[in-house]
């Protein structure tokens, strides 16, 4: 028995501000700067246990005009009230993505409580 998750995309990226700012040696930009998640898709398989499996494929993209690394992608597996139930944190390959390059990622949570509700797909820190 297979049931969809609703995949709530929280992506952390965030829009460059002004080149000066991310050009001080004290600031750095926020992971997954500059990069995109696309064509996410989740979908989970019951188990006999009560629980469930959840599996989360998706791509990022690189529609800037520099080269990127690609942080690990952290899925936080969320109940009705958006607390976490729990988390798991992934990497993508490749890790650096030229101008219009993507990379996939690919992961399956098992022992999802059935209390799941939604999913949260941010690109981790370090």
């Amino acid at each position: 028995m297979t049931r969809r998750i609703a995949v709530l995309l929280v992506v952390m990226a965030m829009a460059f501000v002004a080149g000066a700012y991310f050009s001080s040696p004290s600031r750095r930009e926020p992971p997954g700067a500059g990069l995109d998640l696309a064509d996410v898709k989740s979908a989970s398989q019951k188990l006999s246990d009560d629980t469930s499996v959840v599996s989360v494929e998706g791509h990022i993209r690189n529609e800037t005009k520099t080269r990127r690394d690609v942080p690990k992608v952290r899925i936080a597996v969320l109940d009705g009230t958006g607390r976490e139930l729990q988390a798991s944190t992934i990497a993508a390959s490749p890790t650096v993505l030229m101008p219009g390059q993507s990379a996939a990622f690919h992961a399956e949570i098992p022992g999802v409580a059935d209390s799941a509700a939604r999913l949260s797909i941010t690109f981790a820190g370090d």
